[in-house]
């Protein structure tokens, strides 16, 4: 089997992972393509499809060509889909390796194709004061009103750095009710908008306040309680 996934670990870990298996198969770095998520935070259906046409070629000056997909967890459904068959038979001579945090945000049919990958993660838990502080939060997020989230996207959002560190504390938050609620999708899908939202504001000058404000109100609240 020449597809993999790599979960669990840290990005870069992921990232160092991946890169071991060029060097175990002899491909040289003229002969790896690296596909990340776009500003926007995803990896769209025309991003595989242009890669797709790219994989097919022969590899430059190495025995394979690898084709590393970083944080494909982020990739649309349709992304996901359009890629099933290069995931079941790749070319001729070529590698393909994807990485995931949450294997869960993946179709099980995309896992199914891949022989995985688990690094140890470090423990991620929230101090109990810490805890109680952002379930407030993501209450006010779920039930409070436009006001409530835009004093909020104000008050955590006023600077970059400040704006990100609160992103990766709710997404570990999120996270942590995700370990306590696997039958409810909904929180899958609050993870996936943190976490986009985090990659745009780690990878484009887009205002911090904004960024939050649009995220902010685009949560949708859960039928049954949160």
């Amino acid at each position: 089997m020449h597809s993999f996934l790599i979960i669990g670990g840290t990005p870069d870990k992921r990232r160092e992972k991946a890169l071991e298996f060029a060097k175990s198969y002899g491909v040289s770095q003229f002969d790896i393509l690296v596909i990340e998520p776009t500003t926007a935070g995803s990896i769209g259906i025309d991003k595989v499809r242009e890669v797709k046409a790219k994989l097919a070629l022969k590899p430059f000056n190495s025995p394979f060509k690898l084709g590393l997909f970083l944080d494909f967890d982020t990739a649309t459904i349709e992304a996901q889909n359009a890629f099933l068959k290069t995931l079941e038979e790749p070319p001729a001579n070529t590698i393909i390796v994807l990485t995931a945090h949450n294997k869960d945000l993946l179709l099980p049919t995309v896992v199914s194709r891949c022989q995985v990958i688990t690094l140890a993660t470090s423990h991620e838990q929230l101090a109990t004061s810490e805890f109680s502080v952002f379930s407030f939060q993501f209450s006010v997020l779920l039930t409070g009103g436009v006001g409530e989230k835009l004093k909020l996207a104000e008050d955590v959002g006023k600077n970059r750095e400040e704006a990100a560190a609160w992103l990766e504390k709710m997404i570990i938050f999120i996270r942590q009710k995700l370990a306590g609620n696997h039958s409810n999708p909904n929180y899958l899908n609050f993870l996936k908008s943190f976490q986009k939202t985090h990659t745009l504001l780690s990878t484009t000058n887009v205002n911090p306040r904004f960024a939050l404000e649009n995220l902010f109100l685009s949560l949708i609240p859960l039928e049954n309680g949160w």
